[in-house]
């Protein structure tokens, strides 16, 4: 016995994308194109709670850049370097951090005091970002939290160029993570002009008094 069935296929829309489609679809390719070299790394950062209806790992990262880190009007889009966030947990961020480059050689220092979630042998993550060149470089395994900074050699492709920097710290176990803190070294003709923290004046006052009234 043959039984036809007639489908109705939905045609496809001929009407074109509206002006808030555009922009949707470009604030989302400009997040994911971002992101997406720092997916393994975001996965593992970007972890707000294991209870959390929020998107987390990297699909959390891209919302949040979308949301909060891009400037402009559609077509003039820009991305906010200083709002990405690129990890989220219980661990305490880094404070009164500061970044700067003379020749290769990169210079990152925060302030370190013994606390809860700081603990000492927590992982400092340094990540570049080169806005010349659109590449990223990842520092791992260079310092812990008690080491209150770093030194590395950069690659020649970072050498000269402008360079966005975020600080932020694992747990010993890789399950929990800080929020991460921007820093910003400007090169201009070879020289370093080391950009302030992000969080501003006082912070290290802030927690001080964190420290002793627990």
């Amino acid at each position: 016995m043959n039984i036809n069935r007639k489908y109705n296929r939905r045609s496809k829309s001929k009407s074109q994308p509206t002006l808030r489609q555009l922009e949707c679809r470009e604030k989302m390719a400009m997040a994911v194109h971002f992101l997406n070299p720092l997916r393994v790394l975001l996965d593992t950062a970007y972890n707000i709670s294991s209870q959390s209806k929020r998107p987390q790992g990297y699909h959390g990262a891209v919302s949040h850049l979308i949301s909060y880190a891009l400037r402009g009007d559609y077509p003039n889009l820009a991305i906010d370097f200083s709002r990405v966030v690129l990890s989220k947990g219980r661990l305490m961020r880094a404070y009164a951090a500061q970044a700067s480059i003379d020749g290769d050689l990169l210079t990152v220092n925060w302030f370190y005091a013994e606390a809860p979630y700081a603990w000492s042998d927590d992982e400092a993550v340094v990540v570049l970002y080169n806005e010349e060149k659109d590449i990223f470089l990842v520092l791992r395994r260079k310092a812990e939290r008690q080491n209150a900074g770093l030194r590395v050699s950069l690659p020649t492709e970072f050498v000269g160029c402008t360079v966005h920097a975020y600080l932020f710290f694992l747990s010993r176990t890789g399950k929990d993570s800080s929020l991460s803190v921007y820093l910003k070294p400007v090169l201009q003709d070879g020289a370093a002009v080391p950009a302030p923290d992000a969080v501003g004046v006082g912070i290290q006052r802030e927690l001080t008094d964190c420290l002793t009234n627990q």
